[in-house]
């Protein structure tokens, strides 16, 4: 107890008491450190502005910084490229599940056909599959992308009435932020309702800043019910995405800036550098004498050559200083960047030095729980449904009325590379045996259509099979009771089929 308080007890007991009890209560009412405001903490003052407000705030100089880094910074280059590869791939497969084997064939013909015919920019334009993993990398860069769905007049004679049009998000008009109607508000080129949802979008017609045209680019309205919006959904009520290198962009930069600095420093270390003090008497032409930028002199030395000093003049090498904190430095901010964009370190720096195979697995373990999200709970959820909810409709309003207007379907994402295909297999298999999952969904997680590999496995097994060749899961074991019975008894089991 400090010497205060014990005076206090000593001197007055109802006092000391009184004192004791308020500090108790004071200790019980303390909550969160992060909600106090103390010494430590006095610089820390966030903004109490809304999650949406907190978005648009800078949202233009925060996208212009992200698309330079994507051009100009390695690390994000590499950001850029390898989320859109591990969760959309090369192609989402849409299988189809319509009753009837010809309504299954018709819907998929259909389907195959808008994949590549869908296009609003036509049969040259990026087919559906490409365009999915523009998109996805445009969520990534810019924090979001806008789909645009027109229903075509039948007049076109197309086999599917509808298209698309994937539109980064500088095709909002930004500069609309005024009261549209005497219920809705324009935030940010978004038409927002009372209750806070969006109820259409201002969008331009072409890029803003594309000046190619020489005409002023002007915005319309489009309903939302045409419109889809792809991000990463963070907090509850949330309107437009952000880019995902925003909580790491000035970690980026500073690791840039470092790796310069460090390399300017390296270039000065590489380069043999000497002061000259003159002791202010004329002396003999030490070098070849010039100029700089600024109009400084200077001496320039060539390869292998002595330096024969007047009396008086002294020469000192420059030696920069070794930087021991490169290495760690690097690490510290790869760790960091990778952790603010859900990558491993390793799939950010391309580093394996220090990875064995259970650091490799846990890693993409983890990494795997956020690829789950992003397919399923934006991929899936904010395109691929709405997706082939539109194209059941066209396809239905263009009289193609096998498989109804809504045909069932089961998507299935990219197969993921096993780490030990040898474990792998072993596993998926004992959880066929065991009931846990089912032979089309283990189809269907490593990215095909189960429809059609068992049409191709009823085509080829047999032949293979005829060709000698042990194919499929047609290994036969006996169990327990009949092979001990074989071992005592051949004839019991005759006439049985052979393990293969």
């Amino acid at each position: 107890m400090p010497v205060l308080e014990r005076l206090i007890e000593w001197w007055n007991p109802a006092a000391a008491h009184e004192r004791a009890v308020h500090r108790l209560h004071l200790d019980q009412l303390r909550g969160y450190q992060s909600g106090e405001a103390g010494r430590l903490t006095q610089d820390w003052m966030p903004t109490g502005v809304s999650p949406n407000q907190a978005q648009q705030l800078g949202a233009h100089l925060t996208l212009r910084r992200s698309r330079d880094m994507g051009r100009n910074n390695a690390w994000a280059a590499a950001i850029y490229r390898r989320l859109p590869a591990a969760i959309v791939g090369y192609q989402v497969t849409a299988g189809v599940t319509a009753e009837g084997k010809r309504a299954r064939q018709a819907v998929a013909d259909d389907w195959a056909w808008f994949r590549d015919q869908g296009n609003a920019a036509g049969p040259r334009g990026p087919n559906w599959d490409a365009e999915v993993a523009r998109m996805v990398r445009t969520v990534v860069e810019a924090g979001d992308c806008l789909i645009v769905w027109n229903f075509r007049p039948a007049s076109e004679g197309r086999r599917i009435p509808l298209t698309w049009r994937a539109l980064p998000p500088d095709y909002v008009d930004a500069t609309r932020i005024q009261p549209s109607s005497p219920d809705n508000a324009v935030i940010g080129g978004a038409e927002v309702t009372p209750e806070g949802l969006t109820a259409g979008w201002w969008l331009y017609e072409r890029h803003p800043l594309d000046t190619l045209h020489g005409r002023p680019v002007q915005s319309r309205f489009y309903a939302a019910e045409h419109v889809d919006l792809l991000y990463e959904p963070l907090w509850l009520g949330q309107r437009r995405g952000v880019p995902w290198l925003a909580p790491v962009a000035v970690d980026l930069d500073d690791q840039a800036q470092y790796e310069k600095a460090a390399l300017w420093k390296a270039r000065m270390a590489a380069s043999f550098g000497l002061i000259r003090r003159r002791a202010g008497m004329a002396g003999s032409q030490l070098g070849q004498a010039g100029k700089d930028a600024k109009g400084r002199d200077t001496l320039k030395l060539s390869p292998a050559a002595i330096l024969d000093l007047p009396p008086g003049d002294e020469m000192t090498q420059i030696t920069p200083p070794a930087d021991d904190n490169f290495r760690t430095f690097w690490e510290t901010r790869n760790f960091a960047i990778a952790a603010g964009v859900g990558l491993p370190v390793h799939m950010v720096s391309g580093d394996l030095s220090k990875a064995n195979y259970s650091s490799l697995r846990e890693g993409k373990l983890l990494f795997w729980d956020l690829v789950d999200q992003w397919q399923w709970h934006m991929v899936y959820d904010q395109l691929l449904r709405s997706a082939w909810r539109r194209f059941g409709e066209a396809r239905f309003a263009a009289g193609r009325t096998t498989g109804g207007i809504l045909p069932g379907v089961e998507w299935a994402f990219p197969k993921r590379p096993w780490v030990d295909p040898a474990k792998d297999i072993a596993a998926v298999e004992a959880e066929l045996d065991l009931g846990l999952t089912t032979w089309p969904d283990s189809v269907a997680a490593r990215g095909m259509d189960p429809e059609e590999q068992a049409a191709r496995i009823e085509q080829w097994n047999p032949r293979l099979v005829e060709l000698g060749m042990p194919v499929g899961r047609g290994r036969v074991q006996r169990p327990k009771a009949t092979t001990a019975t074989a071992a005592t008894d051949p004839a019991a089991v005759e006439g049985a089929q052979p393990q293969t």
